[in-house]
Parts: C-alpha cells; structure tokens; sequence
C-alpha cells in the first residue's frame, strides 16, 4: 500500500484500525508488523513512564522496535475499554483523544485513563509518536502491594 497521500487524520484512522485488529487477533506477530508499517524507518517515540515498573513505555527508534513493543505490551495489557472521542489535525499532525481501561496481567488490577495520542506525519508515514495517559496509576497498578 502507499502511504504518501495519505492525510495525518487518515492515518491516524489506519493506526487506530490496525491496532483494533492487533487486540483482535490471535497472530499478535503479524497484526503489530501492519501496525509498524504506518511509521518511517526511523521514528522517534515516546510513552513517559519509569520502563523499572512498566516495562513497556520509553522510548523507540525503529518499526522492529514499535512492532516489538505491541507484542510486549500484548504480554502485560488486556484492554477491556477503548474510545476514541476526537480526532484533530491538520497537514501534519493527528492528535487522537479518547479514554480507555486495561487489566493489568501480573496484578490482575483494572486501570481506567484517559488518553492522548500525538502523531506527526511526513509522507503517509508517522515520523513523531507520543502516548500521554495517566502512567503513574498504571505503575501503582503494576505493583503487587
């Protein structure tokens, strides 16, 4: 597929998809590779977070890294609550707002957030990532105490 017409809301509308289907599937592998093929080769992500007690956030750099880290969190995450209340944008950018609830797996604890989703976008292809939620409930959630 070409990505380079795409518009920033119409790839942010493809990542939210692909990542539905990512959580549907049973082929975790496969679903999280569509899901990396959005981004540039090289991208610059970040999920705020102490990665010491969620082991999922941080940094990622490269589209194996980002398909990595859906498989990752697929290990950790069991998402119960997903919705999307908005979606801005403009020639460059897609900021998807919404809310959301997992169950933690190694604790088994519900965390309710909501959410941002920064997205910059450079021919069809997310170059800029930036996940904001509430990460310190998810690392108190973390925590076997």
């Amino acid at each position: 597929m070409s990505y380079s017409a795409l518009s920033p809301r119409e790839v942010a509308e493809l990542y939210l998809e692909r990542v539905g289907a990512f959580w549907a599937a049973d082929d975790k592998p496969a679903k999280s590779e569509a899901i990396a093929d959005l981004f540039a080769t090289d991208v610059d992500w970040y999920i705020a977070g102490d990665p010491a007690l969620v082991p999922w956030v941080g940094t990622r750099q490269t589209r194996h890294s980002i398909s990595a880290f859906y498989v990752e969190l697929a290990r950790y995450v069991e998402p119960r609550h997903f919705e999307v209340r908005r979606i801005l944008s403009d020639d460059t950018m897609a900021v998807v707002v919404g809310d959301l609830a997992s169950v933690l797996r190694p604790t088994g604890k519900l965390i309710p957030t909501p959410f941002v989703m920064e997205m910059v976008v450079d021919q069809g292809r997310i170059t800029h990532y930036r996940l904001h939620e509430d990460s310190y409930a998810i690392a108190l959630g973390m925590s076997v105490n």
